[in-house]
Order: structure tokens, then C-alpha cells, then sequence
């Protein structure tokens, strides 16, 4: 990771939060089986030096840690539906009003009933960029094409090795 940034810019702001997560992704591994942290150890510190091995939760809090030292994201953590579970129809639909680029504009939104489990949790972090705002920044290397490969064997729909 270069030393040279400037956190005062967006730019610069950027550019750290992509080092880390480079960072992250060529140093340390995800895992759906990382074992527990020590009775005593610290979580983050467990797993940036010894462990190297993790979850989403490991990533995420290890990213909101070192990014917080610089004053810049916050920890989430939430859940990730995939497509597959929605039905065919929704289950209702109504009129909103959506504010967008200044504008209020009319849409319809379909609302859709599905069961979520705690398969589907997941961490990630959110940085605050002026000018635009709060943005998702995913941590965890893989999880996208993991996460999905799982869900073609659950639901039977085969998947890639």
C-alpha cells in the first residue's frame, strides 16, 4: 500500500479505502469454516495476524478498523437476498415518490414475501464520500461467486466448481 495519500481529498480518500481492500483480498482468505478466536485474543487482530482466515464479518470489521484510523467508514451488517427466492408475482404493488437528481418523479414498486434465514447474513462497510455520499464497499474477496455457488447447490440448480 502506498504512503502517500492525501485524506483530505476524495481522491485520495478513494484511493486508500482500494488499497485496503486489495489489501484484504491478496492477504487473507474467506472461509465459510474459520474455527473460533482464542479465548483472550482480540477478533481483528486474530485474523489480520494470525488467523488469515475468515468470514464476511472478519473482513468487514478488519476493513472498518483500519479505515476507521482514518476516519472514514462504518460497519454493517445486514442481509443479502438473492434473486432466486422472489416468486413470480408480487404479492402487492403501490406508487411511490422518488427523489432523484434533485427531482421528485413517480415509479411502482412490487412487493414481494420471502423467507430470510440467517444463510443470507452478511457484513459489509459503508464510506462516506463528499459529494455523493454513504456507499457500499464489500470487503470480503470472493463472496459474490461463493455466496452464488452455494445458492445453485441449495436450491439444485447445479452450479461451478
Amino acid at each position: 500500500m502506498s504512503s502517500d495519500y492525501s485524506l483530505d481529498t476524495t481522491a485520495g480518500r478513494a484511493m486508500f479505502i482500494m488499497d485496503v481492500m486489495d489489501y484484504l483480498a491478496g492477504n487473507y482468505e474467506y472461509t465459510l469454516a474459520p474455527g473460533t478466536t482464542p479465548s483472550g485474543k482480540d477478533y481483528v487482530e486474530y485474523f489480520l495476524f494470525e488467523k488469515k482466515k475468515g468470514l464476511c464479518t472478519h473482513f468487514a470489521s478488519s476493513a472498518a478498523m483500519i479505515l476507521r484510523s482514518a476516519g472514514i467508514p462504518r460497519y454493517v451488517e445486514g442481509y443479502v437476498v438473492p434473486e432466486s427466492l422472489y416468486p413470480g408475482n408480487p404479492v402487492s404493488a403501490s406508487g411511490v415518490s422518488i427523489r432523484g437528481n434533485g427531482e421528485f418523479y413517480k415509479d411502482t414498486w412490487d412487493y414481494y414475501e420471502v423467507t430470510v434465514t440467517d444463510r443470507y447474513a452478511h457484513a459489509w462497510i459503508e464510506v462516506y464520500i463528499d459529494g455523493i455520499g454513504w456507499i457500499t464497499v464489500d470487503a470480503t474477496p470472493g463472496y459474490a461467486e461463493q455466496y452464488l455457488r452455494g445458492q445453485d447447490e441449495y436450491t439444485g440448480r447445479g452450479g461451478t466448481q
